[in-house]
Formats: structure tokens, sequence, C-alpha cells
């Protein structure tokens, strides 16, 4: 079996971090422009629209380190938390125990990526792999945190009943804050294209002697 010495280029891994932290912002500063609060229903914006579990599956695959990449993963989740915080004056707006879920599903998400960086398919993840996964990380996402909103309560009042038509109820009115899908499927095949990998990654695959070439 060939393995890899190629190491992440954490540069560009930063640059991801910072660009998906933009992303994530972007609506919280549309809000602070609009009104004087953070009225998040006076605001035309694809709520949900993130990078960050594309991000997140390939930072899973890219960095073998697998505490690394959950820190980065996890990381610019916290980092977006704290300045939603710190936009809206108070960083109980950002930092919940709602947001426990949300970290589960973001640990999960880099775990799905990391059969993706297997040395065999280290220059070109198979599209077949990254489609499926990229199809998977969101759902899984969706149905988590999702499952959480309609298990516990929120501020002490339970926001669904625990039937079957609760959480029917609580995944229908999740749809339109669920626009990650597409940013996802297409930030997965543009990050594990040729030039996305070649951007993350430093050094060159090797077979050992024993290994046909």
């Amino acid at each position: 079996m060939t393995q890899s010495n190629s190491r992440p280029r954490w540069t560009f891994f930063l640059a991801l971090a910072l660009a998906t932290v933009a992303l994530r912002l972007a609506p919280q500063w549309i809000v602070r422009l609009q009104s004087n609060g953070f009225d998040m229903s006076s605001v035309k914006f694809p709520w949900g629209f993130t990078t960050a579990i594309a991000v997140g599956l390939f930072a899973g695959s890219r960095i073998r380190n697998l505490p690394q990449a959950l820190g980065l993963t996890l990381g610019i989740q916290l980092v977006g938390d704290l300045l939603i915080g710190l936009m809206a004056g108070d960083l109980s707006q950002g930092l919940t125990m709602g947001l426990i879920p949300v970290y589960i599903s973001y640990t999960l998400i880099a775990l799905l990526g990391r059969p993706l960086g297997d040395a065999r398919l280290n220059k070109v993840a198979s599209w077949f792999a990254v489609g499926g996964t990229s199809l998977l990380a969101p759902t899984l996402f969706f149905v988590l945190t999702n499952l959480a909103v309609w298990a516990a309560p929120h501020a002490g009042v339970r926001m669904y009943p625990t039937t079957l038509m609760g959480l029917l109820d609580c995944f229908e009115a999740a749809i339109p804050f669920s626009n990650y899908f597409v940013p996802t499927v297409v930030g997965s095949f543009l990050l594990f294209s040729p030039l996305g990998i070649s951007l993350a990654t430093k050094g060159h695959e090797i077979a050992p002697a024993n290994d046909p070439v």
C-alpha cells in the first residue's frame, strides 16, 4: 500500500478558516447595518450558507494529525461564535449550551473526511467518494442539530412536543435555515480537486520498496 509524506500547508488552511469565518459573520454585519438590534428576521440572507462543513471534511482528510484536524475544524466554529457574541455585546449570543450538538456534528464531520485522505486517493480523491461524503456530512449536521432542538428545551421552554409529529415539524421548520448543502458539495469538489489538494499540501507520496510501482 502506498503511503504519503505530504504535510498540510498551514497558510492555505488559515486562509480557508478566515474566509469561512468571514462568510459566517456576513449576515451578522448586515443585521447590524440594517437594525439597531440583532433581529435576524429583518435580514434577507440564505441562513446557514456556509463552507464550514466542506472545510471540516477537507481538514479531516488532509491534516493527518487528528488533534490538529479537529482543532482547525472546531476552532473555526469557536472563533465565529465568539465574534458573534462580541458583535452582539453579549457572549451568550454566540456561546450557548445549544451549540454542543453543533460541535459534536463538526467533530464527526472531520472524522468523515479521514477516509478521503487515504494514500490511494492522495492526488485526486475518488469523485464518487467526495460526492457521497459531501452529501452525507450536511445531512448528518441537519439531523443531529435538529434532533437536539426537538429533544431538549431551549431556555427552559420546549419548542416542539416529543412526538413523531413534533420531530417532523422541527425538521420542516429547519429547512429554510439549511442552505449548507450546496456550498458543501461545491466546496468539497473544489477543495478535493487537483488544484485544491496541491494548494493544501506540500511534500509528495512515497511507496515502500516492497510495493509494486
